[in-house]
């Protein structure tokens, strides 16, 4: 068999305690503790034919166009490959620093100190890509698949036919768990990726710093595995799902978490992956090729004003009414609103049956059924929050139904605030194509 060879490295991201955290919105809440680290975590793979990826997961909750598009190419410098075969994943923490700040528009201050963490976190990466790279060793690749129940839908319709933010069991959640089982002389490493959002921490903790679920599942897989191996989660289409463990199914609503929900669910994530680690799997012989591009998803035009998304949400709030003020001065301005967002996507070949779909931005979990459609047989797996997190990506479907993800998200961001209109699949179906025959075998 051909030569494959493996690299990674591992480095702590976690930002200095005052510096905002992500997933509040707009918010300025400012972190005064830390239960546990932030990492970033490399893997490069290459092929016998010298082929190289590299993939990059961090413990943020997500990063804005210039500041991934900057990160990405700094990356593939180091790595010495093209920028398409380099991808970043996050996995959307909601306990992690605000370097998404330039996605949403801009009611509150630039925090201090922010710059100053973002340019100490790209000098991490760039070493980080390198330690990667200088790691590769021979290596056995294996491709396991489980699943796993931690997650559950969010999106569920009430009797007046509105869709709030509460535990629908009967809703879509995919639960598929991917692994990759990497071996080689004297190391191991396991990459694994579900899809659920880490809103543990988030929900008892709100000015802590956690990697939240993934990293407690990480951290259970090393205490298994041994302490050196090297264990990597990768975020899939989480966009409308979140931990079981917080539906309260007979209330009907998600309630307060507690550290033994964190714990919980870390544990019972990382005991799926020991239980897919010990499952047939498909040994590879890689023959790799990547390629990404952006889709134009279409958005409403022209987009509602105030008359109707002033219903959504709450007078009382103050950074509700920074987004009333803000998106009101730029109607009645008559300044230009976007007619599409770019979006991006990418497909990987790790050889002519297995392959990865990833997509930028909060995916909902529909999109699985549909891209494995679209792309015919073999296996894949499929990561959201990659890239570049800047909106949710409804399914036409998902769309017609309206609620939070479709009418109230679009307009904290800078895309908004009219949200993505019908045609979204058909510009998705049309990018997917063109990726698979790029990377076609």
């Amino acid at each position: 068999m051909a030569t494959t060879f493996a690299g990674w490295a591992e480095t702590e991201i976690t930002p200095p305690l005052g510096l905002p955290l992500g997933g509040r919105g707009p918010r300025a809440t400012v972190a005064t503790r830390v239960l546990d680290p932030l990492s970033a975590q490399a893997f490069a793979l290459q092929d016998a034919a010298g082929t190289r990826l590299l993939w990059v997961s961090l413990d943020l909750i997500g990063m804005g166009h210039a500041l991934a598009e900057a990160i990405h190419h700094d990356l593939a410098a180091v790595a010495g490959v093209p920028a398409h075969h380099v991808l970043l994943n996050f996995a959307h923490t909601h306990s992690g620093p605000i370097v998404n700040y330039d996605r949403y528009i801009p009611i509150v201050p630039r925090p201090a100190g922010l710059d100053d963490y973002i340019e100490q976190l790209r000098l991490r990466l760039v070493r980080l890509a390198d330690a990667a790279v200088a790691d590769l060793a021979p290596a056995q690749i294996a491709w396991r698949q489980g699943r796993s129940d931690i997650a559950i839908n969010r999106r569920l319709r009430m009797p007046d036919g509105r869709v709030q933010l509460r535990p629908n069991p009967a809703g879509r959640r995919h639960a598929d768990l991917w692994v990759l089982d990497v071996r080689r002389s004297g190391g191991r490493a396991v990459l694994f990726s579900h899809a659920c959002h880490p809103v543990i921490v988030y929900k008892y903790l709100y000015e802590a710093i956690s990697a939240d679920f993934p990293g407690r599942a990480r951290a259970a897989l090393r205490a298994r595995l041994g302490e050196r191996t090297h264990c990597q989660f990768f975020q899939s289409f989480a966009g409308n799902v979140r931990p079981r463990a917080l539906a309260d199914l007979s209330a009907g609503v998600f309630r307060d978490a507690t550290a033994a929900d964190l714990a919980g669910v870390g544990d019972e994530l990382a005991a799926d992956v020991l239980a897919a680690l010990d499952s047939p799997g498909d040994e590879l012989a890689p023959r790799l090729a990547a390629s990404e591009t952006w889709f134009a998803a279409p958005l409403v035009s022209p987009p509602p004003g105030p008359e109707r998304w002033g219903r959504l949400l709450d007078p009382a709030d103050s950074m509700t009414q920074g987004l009333v003020d803000y998106w009101r001065g730029r109607l009645d301005g008559g300044e230009p609103t976007a007619r599409t967002f770019p979006w991006p996507i990418g497909l990987i070949r790790l050889d002519a049956t297995h392959r990865i779909v990833w997509m930028g931005g909060e995916v909902l979990n529909e999109w699985l059924d549909l891209l494995r459609g679209w792309l015919g047989g073999g296996k894949l797996m499929a990561w959201g929050y990659s890239h570049e997190v800047a909106a949710y990506l409804p399914t036409e479907a998902v769309l017609a139904e309206g609620g939070y993800e479709i009418e109230v998200a679009p307009l904290f961001g800078r895309q908004g605030p009219g949200g993505f209109a019908p045609g979204v699949e058909t510009a998705a179906r049309a990018a997917v194509a063109e990726l698979a025959a790029v990377t076609a075998p």
